[in-house]
């Protein structure tokens, strides 16, 4: 069988499943909200805390990249291709200042909330 019909098969199989799952979906009960008191409070703050952090990850990663891309540089007598190459020290360097970063956007948030609520 050719890559492209079975490329063919797959989206058809995927299609119907979707359609014919899509009035069983409909017929079931709706889930109840949340009650504001149900959780305490340190868990929805641990919580948003969570989302946050592992949410900001790959842009603190990518701005952690580029700025010691950057600092290599203008540093050390390299050019741009050239910076972008990381010994495995310098990768687990990236890495840490950048999961740093985001545990403290997720450490700022929960500060900034606290204050926005007195």
């Amino acid at each position: 069988m050719r890559p492209r019909s079975c490329t063919s098969i797959l989206v058809a199989f995927f299609v119907s499943a979707a359609m014919l799952g899509s009035p069983l979906a409909a017929r079931a009960d709706e889930p109840e909200p949340y009650d504001p008191d149900e959780f305490p409070r340190l868990a929805r703050d641990l919580r948003r805390f969570e989302v946050i952090s592992l949410g900001t990850i790959p842009l603190t990663l990518l701005f952690t990249t580029l700025g010691y891309r950057l600092y290599r540089v203008s540093t050390e007598d390299i050019s741009w291709r050239d910076a972008g190459v990381f010994d495995a020290d310098q990768r687990r360097r990236v890495l840490t200042i950048g999961l740093s970063l985001s545990a403290a956007v997720g450490v700022l948030d929960f500060i900034l909330g606290r204050i926005e609520e007195e």
